[in-house]
Order: structure tokens, then C-alpha cells, then sequence
């Protein structure tokens, strides 16, 4: 059956007519609109700059744990990382996570002074090193912090959940406080896993039992347009849902950022990324229909929770920055209302490595990007978090020229049938703008940080493309 079929003609002819269509590169950074500003707006700085103390002290503070090892490294990730094999205790590894252990030592007046919110140990694969350097990791956490957090998340893959030796390892994380795990799937489809993730779909089905099992809550990812991936085998993994019943799903788009193996591929056309424009949009419009009947809540980024569930504080934290968060080791990154900053972060992630640890072991803050935010960068900043759910008129207010760039997108959009106006003082996305959430939300970066991306050819929208979007901006501010 074509998938065409399954969707309703009216949203068939708005996706088609849009001027939006679909992006597989230059969002600004990242795979999706995660964070604000996007990473590549970010200047470097010198060393040696505490703004961890400037941005963070004694506020309600969420933490973020960079592992950067993993048993295999899969050609769509852009993420900071090298590999391991599983529970290596090189010398590599040793070093790494003592740096990790000494930054968070350096860091304990800001977080012996914050309320800690919550915890996310991320990568990379966490659980690829050892059971032992995990269990010194939290140590050095609980020694640090007046009190551990009620919310504590892990991520792991399929390779190390599958075995009894991973199993035990995620059990003496759950004694240890962590109450989430995330699992990258990716796909379901014994080939294409194969192809990408190292591993077949036996491990995956494993892994997925043993996560399961665990009695807390449980993320899965997927990614939609992998090269070769069919709508049948979308299909599929939408009966993987149905039979685990994950807590949270969260379904990216493949766009592998300049820091995945796939990406010069894709770029130079040696590698389909998946189906076309038009064909990728309406992929989208069946994985949101089908989850929502599933009986999954749609949230921001790709994201659909249980509908009985309530708010995912891990993602929700990394996508605004008027919350707090402090990220520890190489290439993560920290924010508030005041800046957004990154640590050290180099594609040759082995020397990046290796400078995170000379950093640390002397005595020199790790951060060495950063962006500054002042009210119209938090203004837009709120606009795109408030994009995803509901927009008022009033956060559109303002003379600058962002605030009436946004006007004038907004307007456009309720325009193309992508928004829907409730008397002019609410804006939500339709079902077929949902299609289009990341591309959207990225028309509404501040004119400073859509032209520091261009400089760096990080964003995909040209200026005139942006001037026909945007229409006479004069006339509709008048």
C-alpha cells in the first residue's frame, strides 16, 4: 500500500505546496534544533575562564555526564567519541574518566551550592566502560553534591544491554539512584543494523528485554530515512513500540552533521540519505499519527511520551536555556540565561581527548566556546521552545528586527498551512508544519546567530530564500 494513501488529502496538498521542505544538513550544528543557540554560532574563547561559577551558582542545577567511548562507531552519529571495546580498562579510558572525576572535583563550590535537579550520563555509551568505573563516577558525584537527584538517567546501546555481564551493570546503576534509560534502536531491521550499528536484530531484541525488565522508565531512539529504509520497515518499528511500550520514544530524522562519517557522503551524493523531500514528510505525518495511536503524546524534538506520563526533564532541559544545566568532560556543553557554553570539542576526537585531560589535570576550565545572552537572544531562545507547543502574540511583540522577522514568518506560515491562528493571540503547528518542527523552528534563530551559521556554511536557509519567505517585512510591520 502506497503511503500516500494515508494521508489526508488536505495535508497531502500543504505539504506538497510548502516552501519548506526537507533539510538533511546545516540545522546550525546539530541533527536537530536541541539546543539555543545552535553549537555553531558559538565563538572560542582562552582558556581559563570559570564561567561554570558566572552561569550556575546557586541555582537549581541539572547535570550532564560526557563518557566519549563507545563499542562501535556508527556512521550517522555526530556526537564526540572514540572506541572501546566493552569494559576496556585501557589506559585511554583510565585517564579519561579520572580527568572526568577531577573536573567535577574543581566544580564542587558550584555544586555544593546548587539544588541538583537532576543527572544525565550521556555519550558516547556509558555503559561500554567498566562496571567498577561507573561505580567510581557516582562516587565522586555523591561527594560533590549536597544531595543526589531524584531524576538520574543512562544511556546504553543494544551491545552492552544484551549480555548478563550488561544486565548486572544497569542493575548496579539502579542501586546507585538511576531511574531512566535511554536505548538507541535506531532501527528494528536486521540489514540495515547490520549496516550501521555493528550488531543484528537479535541483540536488539534482547537488549530491549533486558531494559524492559528493569521495572524503571525507559527512552527508545529511532531514526527515520536511513539510507534504504522503507515505509514497511517503519512499519516494523512501530511494532516494536507496540510491544515494549516504551515510556518515551523519540524519533530523529537523519541529517549527519560534519562530524559523522556519513556526512561527506551524503554532501558529495555518494550516499542516498534516505527518500526524498517530499517522501520524507509524509513519513513523518504517519510516524506522528501512528504514535499518537499508540497512545503516545507528541512533544518537542521528535519526541512522544506516554500519554499518561508526565514531563521528560532530560530533554526538556537540553532544549532551554532559561533552565540551568553544567555539562562535565570533552564537547559538553552548559547554559543558562546568561550564556551557553561548550568544552573542548575537536573532530579528531582522540586529540580533543587529550586536551580535555591536559586542561583539567591543569587546573584549566575546560569551556573554550561560548555565546553570550542578552534579552533578545533569550526572547528568540523562548520563542522556539514555545514553537513546539503554543506561541503567543505577545512573545512576538517588539520593534527589533527579530521580533518582526517573527511576525512576518508567522504570519507566512498560517499562510502555507503549516501554523493555525486562534484569534491572532495563539499560533500552534498544524499536522503537516509538525512534519517540518525542526526546519521551522531553526527560520526563528536571531539574525545574529543566522549570520555567524552562514559564515561557517552551517545553515541551510540562504538570504534569498529568506527574503521570499519573509515577504516585504516592511509592509507587514507596518
Amino acid at each position: 500500500m502506497k503511503l500516500r494513501s494515508f494521508i489526508p488529502a488536505e495535508i497531502e496538498d500543504v505539504i506538497a505546496a510548502s516552501p519548506i521542505k526537507r533539510v538533511r544538513t546545516e540545522l546550525g550544528g546539530s541533527h536537530t534544533v536541541v539546543t539555543y543557540p545552535p553549537l555553531g554560532a558559538l565563538e572560542r574563547i582562552d582558556e581559563g575562564h570559570d564561567l561554570e561559577t558566572r552561569l550556575c551558582t546557586g541555582k537549581s542545577l541539572n547535570l550532564y555526564f560526557h563518557i566519549a567511548y563507545c563499542e562501535h562507531i556508527c556512521p550517522f552519529c555526530h556526537y564526540a567519541k572514540t572506541f572501546s571495546p566493552i569494559d576496556a580498562e585501557s589506559s585511554a579510558v583510565t585517564s579519561y574518566m579520572e580527568a572526568l572525576a577531577g573536573e567535577i572535583e574543581m566544580r564542587r563550590r558550584v555544586l555544593m551550592s546548587s539544588n541538583i535537579s537532576s543527572i544525565y550520563v550521556g555519550g558516547g555509551t556509558p555503559t561500554s566502560i567498566s562496571e567498577d568505573a561507573l561505580d567510581r563516577l557516582f562516587d565522586v558525584i555523591e561527594q560533590n553534591v549536597s544531595a543526589m537527584p531524584k531524576n538520574i538517567c543512562v544511556e546504553t546501546s543494544p551491545q552492552t544491554a544484551e549480555t548478563l555481564e550488561g544486565v548486572e551493570k544497569l542493575r548496579r546503576l539502579k542501586t546507585r539512584g538511576m531511574n531512566r534509560v535511554s536505548i538507541g534502536i535506531q532501527t528494528s531491521d536486521n540489514r540495515l543494523l547490520l549496516r550501521s550499528r555493528g550488531h543484528g536484530a537479535g541483540t536488539m531484541r534482547r537488549a530491549l528485554d533486558n531494559v524492559a525488565a528493569l521495572g524503571i522508565e525507559f527512552n527508545v531512539d529511532f531514526i527515520q530515512d536511513l539510507p534504504d529504509q522503507t515505509q514497511d520497515l517503519i512499519f516494523k518499528d512501530l511494532d516494536v513500540v507496540k510491544k515494549y511500550q516504551p515510556d518515551q520514544v523519540t524519533w530523529y530524522i537523519m541529517r549527519p552533521d560534519t562530524e559523522a562519517a556519513w556526512y561527506k557522503k551524503v554532501k558529495n551524493g555518494d550516499l542516498t540519505a534516505g527518500p526524498d523531500e517530499l517522501e520524507s514528510a509524509r513519513r513523518r505525518f504517519l510516524i506522528n499519527r501512528e504514535m499518537r495511536s499508540l497512545g503516545y503524546r507528541q512533544d518537542a524534538g521528535g519526541r512522544f511520551v506516554k500519554a499518561h506520563e508526565g514531563y521528560d526533564i532530560y530533554k526538556s532541559v537540553r532544549n532551554d536555556t532559561q533552565s540551568f544545566l553544567l555539562g562535565f568532560g570533552v564537547s559538553a556543553y552548559s547554559h543558562s540565561p546568561k550564556g551557553f557554553a561548550r568544552s573542548v570539542n575537536d573532530h579528531k576526537i582522540k586529540s580533543g581527548i587529550a586536551e580535555y585531560i591536559r586542561r583539567i589535570n591543569s587546573g584549566v576550565s575546560a569551556i573554550d566556546a561560548f555565546f553570550a545572552m542578552d534579552s533578545n537572544e533569550n526572547r528568540c531562545s523562548q520563542r522556539i521552545v514555545a514553537l513546539r507547543r503554543e506561541l503567543t502574540a505577545a512573545m512576538l511583540a517588539g520593534d527589533d528586527l527579530d521580533s518582526v522577522t517573527a511576525r512576518a514568518l508567522v504570519h507566512r506560515l498560517v499562510g502555507w498551512g503549516l501554523m493555525t491562528s486562534k484569534r491572532g493571540q495563539t499560533f500552534r503547528l498544524t499536522e503537516a508544519g509538525l512534519v517540518y518542527e525542526e526546519e521551522i523552528t531553526s527560520l526563528f534563530y536571531s539574525q545574529k546567530v543566522k549570520r555567524k551559521l552562514r559564515q561557517r556554511d552551517a545553515y541551510w536557509l540562504t538570504e534569498d530564500l529568506e527574503s521570499y519567505l519573509l515577504g516585504e517585512q516592511a509592509k507587514l510591520a507596518s
